[in-house]
């Protein structure tokens, strides 16, 4: 494709430079730090910062109008340009602007798909990073300096709109969740079903002995169990060593944390299956069947809840999961709204050990966790009447979804027509 006048072909190498300055953060104690963590995809907005002389590791400097990259997977994409000077992680590389190329272009440039992409494509190991030598090759058009300011201000115009938006956006989905968490506690405290329960002629439960710190109050015809006590099994799975992972077809699904969702249904898009006599014989204790309830036991985050459907007679779970059979008198979808209430969430997290960033349950803990059991029949409405109205949140939230979906899709669309030159004369 032919570029438009007064553009030229070049590289980002041939560009620029980045600093090299590495520093003591004790030594500049008062200054401004940013983190990976302090920077906002998409927007490229600094979310906040801290005094450098709360950091320990070395940092690197930048000046006012410098542009930071995020070097380190999963943060390719973490692209900011601060008006001020001070101390960065080392993860970002720092490129000064200079007379060849504007910093409000050279931002914009870095956040496009195509460099994205092509970043991706360079980073090896267990924690990949990019290095600037391995960026360097990427080809840019380059239009003359002053069509680089009036490309960026344009886009800084445009993107200013969209951002604010997807913010709208945002805060919308937030509300959604919101109201799902406010959904699940009514369900299980009793609210969802008070009108329903007026209308039955129902006994007073007695509540047995438990620890239900946090838990708010039942309604008086609901009894207090421990998950022990309506759940024959729980137990947890365990990985196979490569080494004994058989040499017959892999046939049953074998699941871990990531196949495991916050709103009680399976993800399986990620499939990882084990042969026939290894989930017999080496996995035989952890054997999972349709109808059971799975936890993840290791986070962070706690609290995703699946329920296991038909589609295999059987199934398979590694140690970071918590398998739950219930027993008659209790609903497994009933059970499954109960892990995914906060109530049950504050439980386990205060009983949580955590260790080196890992967060654990023990299957002890498990067991003992106080579930609110309603009568049969209540527990069938309150599932019936969950399913209804998350099923609408869930229609909603997909609605918000495709929505940010568009808007990402067009600032690419903004960005590609601009360094192809059609977005400004």
């Amino acid at each position: 494709m032919s570029l438009p006048k007064g553009w030229v072909r070049t590289s980002l190498g041939e560009l620029l430079a980045p600093r090299s300055d590495r520093v003591d953060p004790a030594t500049c104690r008062d200054a401004k730090y940013i983190g990976l963590e302090h920077v906002e995809p998409q927007t490229s907005k600094i979310l906040a910062t801290v005094e450098a002389g709360q950091m320990s590791s070395s940092a690197a400097r930048f000046a006012a109008g410098d542009v930071l990259y995020g070097r380190m997977r999963p943060y390719l994409n973490k692209v900011v340009r601060p008006a001020f000077r001070g101390l960065a992680s080392a993860e970002f590389i720092v490129l000064p602007p200079n007379e060849a190329i504007d910093g409000h272009f050279l931002l914009r440039r870095l956040s496009a798909a195509d460099f994205v992409e092509f970043a991706c494509g360079q980073y090896e190991g267990d924690r990949p990073r990019v290095k600037f030598e391995q960026l360097a090759s990427f080809p840019i058009a380059l239009p003359p300096r002053s069509e680089q300011g009036r490309i960026g201000v344009t886009l800084a115009e445009l993107l200013a709109d969209l951002d604010t938006a997807c913010a709208e956006l945002e805060l919308a989905r937030r509300k959604l969740a919101l109201y799902r968490q406010s959904l699940l506690k009514s369900a299980v405290e009793g609210a969802l079903t008070a009108e329903w329960r007026d209308q039955q002629s129902q006994s007073a439960s007695a509540e047995p002995e438990g620890d239900r710190e946090g838990w708010a109050e039942i309604p008086h015809t609901w009894r207090w169990s421990l998950a022990a006590s309506h759940c024959g099994f729980i137990t947890k799975g365990t990985t196979p060593p490569k080494s004994r992972t058989g040499e017959a077809p892999r046939t049953v699904p074998f699941l871990r944390v990531t196949n495991l969702t916050h709103d009680g249904s399976l993800n399986f898009s990620d499939q990882v299956f084990v042969a026939e006599d290894v989930h017999r014989r080496l996995l035989a204790r952890s054997i999972v069947k349709p109808g059971d309830v799975l936890m993840n036991i290791v986070g962070p985050p706690l609290g995703q809840v699946s329920l296991v459907p038909s589609t295999f007679p059987e199934w398979n779970v590694n140690q970071a999961i918590a398998i739950f059979r219930v027993e008659p008198g209790l609903l497994n979808e009933f059970l499954a709204y109960v892990l995914l209430s906060p109530g049950a969430g504050r439980w386990l997290q205060a009983r949580a050990k955590t260790t080196a960033g890992q967060t654990n349950l023990t299957l002890e803990v498990c067991r003992a966790l106080p579930v609110p059991v309603p009568p049969l029949g209540e527990q069938a409405e309150i599932v019936r009447l969950l399913n209804q109205q998350l099923d609408a949140l869930a229609e909603q939230g997909k609605v918000v979804g495709q929505a940010l979906a568009m808007a990402a899709a067009q600032r690419q669309n903004i960005l590609r027509a601009a360094f192809s030159g059609q977005l400004v004369p």
